[in-house]
C-alpha cells in the first residue's frame, strides 16, 4: 500500500487498540476506509482525525441536547481554561452531531452555502464573525436529520476521507439549536469544527473569542 494508506493491523498499532476494534470502527463509519478487494485501506489523514477526536475517559457520551446546552454557555462560564481541560471538553462535544466528511462537485459548493436547510459552521462562520481566514473552498454545514437524505440527494453528496470539501454535521431534529433561517453557527461551534480537524486556524479563532487570555 501507499505510504498514505494503512492496513487494519497498522491502524490498530497506531491507535493502540485491537485489529477487531479497528474493523468495528470502519464498519460503523467512525473510521474512514476504502475497500480494495478483500482488504481495507485506511487513509492516514482519517486515522489522524480519529486520534485527534477520541475521548479519553470511560462513561456514556453526552447527548446531543446536553452538548448544545454546553455550547450555548460557550466560554462564558470560566475566565481561564487549562489546555487539557479545553481539549477534553472539545472531544466530549463531538456528540453534538454525527460528523461525515464528504465530497461534492466543486461547482456546487456555492449552491450549498445558499441552501436554507443548512447552517454554516467552521471557517465560514468564523469569517462571518470577523476572523481573518480564507474559506479554502470547503464548507461546514449543520443540518437536521430529517433533511439529510434530501440534501445528500440534491447535491450528489458522497462520503470521502480524501480531500473532503463538505463537512456535514447531522443533528437530530429535536436537538438542532438553530432558529429557522439562521445562517451561521456561533464562534464557539466554529472553533469546535476547526479544532476537530486540527485546523491551524482554530487557535487563532479561540484567542479571538477569549480575548487572548484563555489559558490558565
Amino acid at each position: 500500500m501507499s505510504s498514505q494508506l494503512l492496513t487494519l493491523n497498522e491502524a490498530a498499532d497506531r491507535l493502540n487498540v485491537s485489529r477487531r476494534r479497528v474493523e468495528a470502527m470502519v464498519l460503523s463509519g467512525q473510521l474512514p476506509a476504502d475497500r480494495h478487494g478483500r482488504q481495507w485501506a485506511i487513509p492516514f489523514e482519517g486515522l489522524q482525525a480519529v486520534k485527534n477526536n477520541r475521548v479519553r475517559f470511560a462513561g456514556r457520551p453526552l447527548s446531543e441536547q446536553t452538548s448544545w446546552k454546553i455550547i450555548r454557555d460557550g466560554l462564558n462560564n470560566k475566565d481561564k481554561f487549562d489546555r487539557d481541560e479545553l481539549d477534553l471538553l472539545r472531544r466530549r462535544l463531538r456528540s453534538r452531531a454525527q460528523h461525515i466528511d464528504c465530497y461534492v462537485h466543486p461547482g456546487i459548493v456555492k449552491r450549498i452555502v445558499q441552501d436554507s436547510r443548512g447552517v454554516l459552521g467552521g471557517r465560514l462562520a468564523a469569517i462571518d464573525s470577523g476572523a481573518p481566514f480564507d474559506s479554502r473552498e470547503s464548507v461546514d454545514v449543520y443540518i437536521s436529520g430529517t433533511d439529510s437524505s434530501s440534501f445528500a440527494n440534491d447535491y450528489a453528496v458522497r462520503p470521502s476521507s480524501v480531500r473532503p470539501n463538505l463537512f456535514l454535521h447531522i443533528v437530530d431534529g429535536d436537538a438542532l439549536p438553530f432558529e429557522k433561517n439562521h445562517k451561521f453557527t456561533d464562534r464557539f461551534t466554529a472553533w469546535l469544527d476547526l479544532a476537530d480537524r486540527d485546523d491551524r486556524a482554530a487557535d487563532t479563532l479561540l484567542d479571538q473569542i477569549a480575548g487572548g487570555s484563555m489559558y490558565a
